[in-house]
């Protein structure tokens, strides 16, 4: 049986749809699953084990690469599918599953539910699956190799950091940050509250910002590791370390993938959206009267009201979020 599903163009949407693939291999175990992946989201699922073979699509593709993007579709599917299951429900996507001439098309149904729950009941739905789902049927999936694990052992080793916190403060959305002055200051208070040092994660893009936010937190006990690791690499780091930080970003996702203890900073956009969580994951979030928004950037015309959904939690409120994940 050959399934074409569409995932998700983000990396923590991508992996929030793992356990629904999960539950595809489950109830049609002799199938083969092709998926649909944007290039951005492809380090997240490129070694899962339930997924036979690839389709990338650039993240912002043009004319010429759509219609490329389709050709290898119908490429890949000679005779057709006999199922496809759609994530994200666009008009692309819709394209997607007509050039691979599916033969049953599931498509998610929009609505404020849980995605995780969302993409669990379009499989459940098109493959008869009657068992309600389970704490574990909600796992997401992510796999180390064991080169980017090696990897991660050999950066930690040279920059000698002993106990460590792992820290992603950057976004694509700017709306889902701190300041990097209070993102500086929660470093430095790590440093001097609990004695551990910091290593801050993110892309290229991310590693200004974070040099200055290493900067501002005082020398010594903090390294920016922005563009030199790969997300298994970066999984890796984040599973060894004390605990991870974050605001809503593709590594926030991927620390609850991995089982690392994690302090979830949100507000232009709803947890209760991307859960359930891990039992060692803790979440920082009070709704505002403005959200929650899902915008990429604050739309509040007054400047002393910017982002006040995130500037809302002061550096010690996180401190003692932190300190209960370390039991202190």
């Amino acid at each position: 049986m050959n399934i074409f599903v569409i995932l998700p163009n983000y990396i923590g949407d991508a992996l929030m749809a793992t356990p629904a693939v999960r539950l595809i291999k489950k109830s049609k175990p002799q199938s083969r699953i092709t998926a649909l992946v944007s290039r951005r989201a492809l380090p997240s699922v490129k070694d899962n084990p339930n997924i036979e073979r690839f389709i990338v699509r650039e993240n912002r593709p043009n004319v010429a690469e759509r219609i490329r993007t389709l050709r290898e579709i119908i490429r890949a599917f000679p005779d057709g599918s006999d199922s496809a299951v759609v994530f994200r429900d666009t008009f692309f996507n819709t394209l997607a599953v007509t050039a691979a001439r599916a033969r049953a098309v599931s498509k998610i149904e929009e609505s404020s539910a849980p995605f995780k729950e969302l993409c669990l009941g379009v499989v459940a739905r098109a493959f008869s699956v009657v068992e309600p789902p389970t704490t574990t049927d909600y796992r997401m999936d992510f796999v180390i190799p064991d080169g980017d694990a090696d990897a991660a052992d050999s950066f930690l080793s040279s920059a000698g950091l002993g106990k460590f916190v792992a820290m992603c403060p950057g976004s694509t959305r700017p709306a889902k940050t701190w300041t990097l002055e209070k993102s500086a200051r929660f470093v430095r208070g790590v440093f001097e509250r609990f004695g551990l040092n910091t290593v801050l994660l993110g892309g290229p893009p991310d590693a200004a910002d974070c040099g200055r936010i290493a900067e501002m937190s005082g020398e010594g006990h903090t390294v920016v590791s922005c563009g030199r690791l790969s997300l298994a690499t970066s999984a890796r780091l984040i599973k060894k370390s004390e605990f991870f930080v974050s605001p809503d970003t593709g590594p926030m996702h991927l620390a609850a993938a991995v089982g690392a203890p994690s302090l979830g900073i949100f507000g232009s956009t709803d947890p209760l959206r991307y859960g359930p969580y891990p039992d060692n994951f803790k979440i920082l979030w009070r709704k505002t009267d403005c959200g929650p928004c899902y915008k990429n950037e604050c739309g509040l015309s007054d400047t002393s009201l910017r982002n006040r959904c995130m500037e809302q939690y002061t550096v010690d409120e996180a401190l003692a979020a932190v300190g209960g994940l370390l039991g202190r």
